[in-house]
């Protein structure tokens, strides 16, 4: 036998190996997981899924400390974002403007890894 029949039997014995797998692992018949939330992803991808609702568009006593949070926050000043938000909080929000509060005030502590005050 020469080196070209060698050549040719392997390549072929690799095509139906590579075809049985294909084969095996049905990539057809797979379901996306129905059960991941936003959260999930967005943790997935590096990040804290933010609930804002309401706030953008509060009013100025709420919305000022709220921006500057958001603000210090994107540099990465939790400590200062933490306090801005605890500012607004103090100003009479919404009740689901209060719940968007608090949860990025969790989002600092997370972001700094105090899990317990996240909580």
């Amino acid at each position: 036998m020469d080196l070209t029949t060698i050549a040719t039997i392997i390549g072929i014995m690799v095509g139906i190996i590579a075809i049985y797998e294909f084969i095996r692992r049905q990539p057809w018949k797979r379901k996306p997981d129905q059960g991941e939330t936003l959260l999930q992803i967005d943790t997935k991808l590096g990040r804290i899924a933010e609930y804002l609702d309401g706030l953008p568009t509060a009013e100025p006593e709420i919305k000022d400390p709220f921006t500057e949070g958001m603000a210090h926050k994107e540099q990465y000043k939790y400590d200062d974002a933490i306090t801005s938000f605890r500012q607004a909080l103090g100003e009479g929000p919404t009740g689901s403007q209060k719940a968007a509060l608090l949860c990025l005030i969790g989002n600092c502590f997370y972001a700094q890894a105090e899990f317990k005050q996240a909580e």
